[in-house]
């Protein structure tokens, strides 16, 4: 009886990460949904200058952050100059970037606008990832 009980606690205790994102939605359901939004400004280009772990990892995240340049505008009209995009949440945010960002590679990050005029970072995925999860991304060199 207590293996049982102890297994059972056990299961519990590995569960709860997934538990957390009760429906994850691939990337291109998101970026569809989003560019369909009324709030939905615009994607960018960037290249990605630096990034750093941001915290100890805990069970399948370790939270990453990137400083960013806009390389170029590929959708729309984005206003802001997004400095840092940020990732490695794992599975318990229905994380679509759990690797860190490697320094000088390009991603594409999508911005939406809160309705008020301010602008924040919706999506964030390397180009490669951007170019299969996105049909409507002009094409990119």
């Amino acid at each position: 009886m207590k293996t049982l009980l102890f297994s059972l606690a056990l299961v519990g205790l590995t569960a709860v990460p997934a538990q957390a994102c009760r429906i994850f939605r691939p990337a291109e359901h998101r970026i569809e949904a989003l560019r369909a939004h009324e709030h939905y400004s615009g994607a960018v280009l960037v290249r990605i200058e630096s990034a750093r772990h941001t915290a100890e990892p805990v069970q399948d995240s370790r939270a990453w952050e990137a400083k960013i340049r806009i390389v170029r505008t590929l959708d729309g009209r984005v206003k802001m100059d997004p400095i840092i995009i940020v990732g490695g949440w794992g599975s318990a945010a229905c994380e679509l970037n759990p690797e860190i960002a490697k320094p000088g590679s390009l991603w594409v990050v999508y911005i939406a606008s809160n309705g008020g005029g301010q602008e924040h970072i919706n999506i964030a995925l390397p180009l490669e990832r951007a170019r299969e999860a996105d049909p409507a991304l002009p094409k990119v060199r």
